[in-house]
């Protein structure tokens, strides 16, 4: 299974709103963290002084004990506000557990990627934010995961531009990076 079919396997993460799992840990749909490790505002600092929302999507390889490793930005929106970096900054300290339904929820295999979307919303609004958020990334989870199907066939002359399309050229370089290694293997 190529990584990036394997990147297709979605779970959700939001971190606006977290609710209390046990004391001391906070935990959102397909994730959990120790409380204590948390900023008290992840989000990036001139987007909070702006009171710009938005969300970030990781591609993260899981571990034999649902860490998260490997992780990369793929997506942010808005662009250029540090969205992505945000996320990657928070990563070490994602543990996955099964999902919800808008991303599946079996937990992926040890080795597998998974797509992590990150919602940084400000307090007042976070459940609208929320909700905007997740419904952005789950039409471009399933975006995605056309796009790994049509690389999975040897269709890359059809991934690529579509692809491009996503407008998240962090996204678009991973799809070029998965057709250059299948057109190299012949």
């Amino acid at each position: 299974m190529s990584a990036l079919r394997s990147a297709a396997f979605v779970l959700s993460l939001a971190l606006a709103g977290c609710a209390p799992l046990e004391p001391g840990r906070i935990e959102g749909p397909n994730w959990a963290g120790p409380r204590e490790t948390w900023m008290d505002d992840p989000t990036p600092p001139a987007a909070a002084m702006n009171g710009v929302s938005g969300w970030a999507l990781l591609r993260c390889r899981a571990t034999a004990t649902m860490r998260v490793t490997d992780c990369a930005p793929i997506a942010e929106a808005p662009p250029h506000w540090g969205f992505a970096q945000a996320a990657l900054e928070m990563s070490p300290q994602l543990v996955l557990r099964e999902g919800s339904p808008d991303y599946g929820y079996a937990l992926p295999e040890p080795g597998e990627y998974a797509l992590i979307p990150v919602a940084f919303c400000p307090q007042e609004v976070s459940e609208a934010c929320r909700t905007a958020s997740r419904q952005q990334s789950a039409r471009f989870a399933a975006r995605v995961k056309q796009i790994a199907e049509l690389i999975e066939s040897g269709r890359c002359a059809e991934a690529r531009p579509a692809a491009a399309a996503l407008g998240q050229p962090l996204y678009t370089a991973l799809v070029d990076r998965e057709c250059a290694a299948q057109d190299a293997a012949g």
